[in-house]
């Protein structure tokens, strides 16, 4: 069982995101921005973060920058979810510390594989 942060401003895709986490038995913690997401992994220092990129008040690239910094944070392992498909999109969140990139809208089994295979790598 892992500790997972869910960081993205559709509350709705959090849910789904959070009860299929859950079913595969991880304890699960949602945030709807950037800012508050970064201050609960700063607080939780939870085993893994989800995180969108397009986000109000801090986006998914700004929180990275500041996880990677913060001796708190920085090993936290992150994986992306995100409605971008360009490659620059991927290119740049893997520069920032991104252990994945999974496209919205995006196959539940691709999103859970993802993030298995990011803590078993972190294990």
């Amino acid at each position: 069982m892992a500790r997972i942060l869910v960081i993205d401003d559709d509350i709705d895709m959090c849910r789904a995101v959070r009860l299929i986490l859950e079913s595969k038995g991880h304890l699960v913690t949602l945030s709807d921005d950037g800012h508050r997401g970064w201050a609960t992994a700063r607080r939780q220092r939870p085993d893994l973060i989800v995180l969108d990129i397009m986000m109000p008040v801090m986006d998914g690239y700004g929180v990275l920058e500041i996880l990677r910094e913060d001796e708190r944070t920085k090993h936290i392992p992150c994986v992306i979810i995100s409605a971008l498909r360009a490659s620059e999109a991927e290119e740049r969140a893997r520069s920032l510390g991104a252990v994945g990139y999974v496209e919205k809208p995006f196959d539940w089994d691709d999103l859970i594989d993802t993030i298995e295979g990011a803590l078993v790598a972190v294990a």
